[in-house]
């Protein structure tokens, strides 16, 4: 993006990131109680494992979603939290999206990105950690 981006200076992305974080930890929630009721005769405990694992990251990183959304509205321009949700974004979809329809489809190639999802969560952390450790909490950067 440009410097003169609006969305860049001024954080107009934060509602995105704010609806895919609630949509995420939405999905988490659900695809916890269907493992537990729905998906525990059809799958075996492996399956079951992979799918809670789904659910525990959509929920975490739903949350890191709405936690970067706000700290974006409050401080406005800052690449790195900018950066942070769109790892965690990255990650939920790789991640997250790509082991559960692997799972519940049996087709094992949608699963492949999971490494990489794994990776975007782990920089979208270490991202997040570098702007507070640059800016602290609340202050624009």
């Amino acid at each position: 993006m440009h410097d003169n981006d609006t969305s860049s200076r001024t954080g107009a992305d934060a509602p995105w990131l704010a609806a895919l974080g609630g949509l995420a930890a939405c999905a988490g929630v659900a695809l916890d109680a269907l493992n537990a009721h729905a998906f525990a005769q059809r799958f075996d405990a492996h399956a079951l494992g992979v799918l809670a694992t789904a659910a525990r990251y959509l929920l975490v990183h739903g949350l890191l979603l709405l936690i970067v959304a706000r700290w974006r509205r409050e401080v406005g321009a800052a690449p790195l939290l900018k950066l942070a949700g769109w790892l965690a974004a990255t990650g939920i979809v790789l991640f997250c999206a790509g082991l559960t329809a692997s799972t519940l489809s049996g087709v094992h190639w949608l699963g492949k990105g999971a490494p990489w999802g794994g990776t975007a969560f782990m920089a979208a952390w270490l991202t997040l950690g570098l702007h507070g450790l640059r800016h602290g909490v609340g202050r624009n950067g």
